[in-house]
């Protein structure tokens, strides 16, 4: 289906409404899931990140059948040493997608990719896991991971 936009000059746009994401930035349905967790600790290795706002959930299900195309991390605080990685979900899987604070990176780092690469189905959980080095400071940092999703 594609909506045409309508002006007094006549068509200004049609814009396909379908399921995909167009290279072109318009069509399809793109949202992020916030995942976090305070007080980072050293040593982790593949950890559930949480789902804002509750203290249980470490996926957020899904609607519909679509892929991963981003994921980005922010810290609150700079990191001092070691390293931080998130790795996107999907259904607790570990998909290869990964953002990494690092000597480069210290309070930021995000990744895209392009989409149908990482794919899920309706009703999978999609979510991040962490892993630290046993160096990696400042314990104190809190993190929130945005994990983008296309359908």
């Amino acid at each position: 289906m594609t909506i045409a936009v309508v002006g007094g000059g006549g068509v200004w746009w049609n814009i396909p409404m379908g399921g995909d994401v167009n290279p072109n930035g318009y069509g399809g349905f793109k949202t992020t899931i916030w995942l976090y967790q305070d007080n980072v600790a050293a040593t982790q290795t593949a950890v559930a990140l949480l789902i804002q706002g509750d203290a249980a959930r470490q996926g957020n299900p899904v609607p519909y059948t679509g892929s991963i195309i981003g994921i980005v991390v922010v810290s609150n605080e700079a990191r001092t040493a070691g390293t931080l990685t998130v790795d996107a979900t999907v259904a607790g899987t570990v998909t290869g997608l990964q953002a990494v604070l690092d000597g480069t990176n210290t309070t930021v780092k995000a990744t895209t990719q392009a989409k149908d690469l990482d794919t899920f189905t309706a009703g999978q959980l999609i979510g991040c896991k962490i892993t630290t080095t046993g160096t990696w400071t400042p314990i104190t940092a809190d993190i929130i991971v945005g994990v983008t999703i296309e359908y």
